[in-house]
């Protein structure tokens, strides 16, 4: 009797409980965990790669090798341990002094700077060249950097019995290589002392340097007592013949007179370049 009965006119408890019923499958439907699937996981984020750094530097051909290369005068002595950190320096370095201890004026010249090729030209114009590197037997090299990061080179030449030493500033542009002599301070080989000579070699020169800026004289200025020359002015001994020089002050000949040169000097500026230059 109730199922034939329309839904306008079944009672308003049932219509009730219906339309809640609706609600909680609705609500059921959409509220997450209630039935429904669960969202997707979030996507997993990936670490960047480490920081591979700067590359490696390029592998060097060792000294030995390069000398049986290019023919090098075993003369020339280079420890691998002494050598620069490129092909390009090592090759420019053992070529420069090979043309030394060969006698090779035009490749020496080739890669000297502007003002010692003017001084090597000057030794060949004399016939000094030929006679400076007859009697060189070897020599000894070391390379390394200035104080301010400049590539050096030095090279201690075996003359007879005595050793010429010689520093260059070295610049190395490809294919090409110039080599700039710095001052050599006298008495440079019994002044080098340690594992670095290069850096040995830039504190005598600046230790030269600081010398040479130094007075070579001291001058002292005479004293004059006032208060005698005040008495003589007020009605002293006036038949002499002026005040002398004050108990105890300079005299001729003394120390202190000025322009009489004081113990030690300036010494003599270094001569710059290889044997004897």
């Amino acid at each position: 009797m109730l199922s034939c009965l329309s839904p306008l006119r079944r009672p308003a408890r049932v219509l009730r409980t219906e339309t809640l019923l609706l609600a909680a499958i609705t609500t059921a439907m959409v509220v997450p965990g209630c039935g429904s699937e669960p969202p997707p996981p979030p996507p997993v984020v990936k670490a960047p790669p480490p920081d591979p750094g700067p590359p490696p530097p390029p592998p060097v051909t060792p000294i030995e090798t390069l000398m049986a290369q290019l023919g090098i005068d075993s003369r020339v002595r280079l420890p691998e341990a002494q050598a620069p950190g490129t092909d390009a320096e090592r090759i420019a370095v053992l070529k420069f002094c090979d043309a030394f201890v060969r006698g090779n004026g035009d490749g020496v010249r080739g890669m000297l700077a502007m003002p010692d090729q003017v001084q090597f030209d000057r030794m060949v114009a004399a016939g000094e060249w030929p006679k400076a590197i007859d009697q060189v037997s070897r020599v000894d090299v070391r390379t390394g950097n200035s104080p301010d990061g400049d590539a050096c080179m030095l090279a201690v030449f075996h003359v007879g019995m005595d050793f010429q030493p010689q520093l260059w500033l070295t610049e190395v542009k490809g294919e090409n290589a110039t080599f700039d002599a710095l001052p050599t301070p006298p008495d440079i080989m019994n002044r080098l002392s340690g594992t670095d000579w290069i850096a040995a070699w830039f504190k005598v020169n600046r230790d030269e340097i600081a010398r040479a800026d130094e007075p070579d004289e001291a001058i002292v200025i005479p004293q004059v007592d006032l208060t005698e020359r005040a008495n003589l002015d007020d009605g002293g001994d006036a038949g002499g013949e002026g005040p002398g020089p004050s108990p105890g002050g300079p005299g001729p000949g003394s120390p202190g007179v000025p322009g009489r040169r004081m113990p030690g000097g300036t010494p003599v500026a270094p001569p710059r370049g290889p044997l004897g230059r």
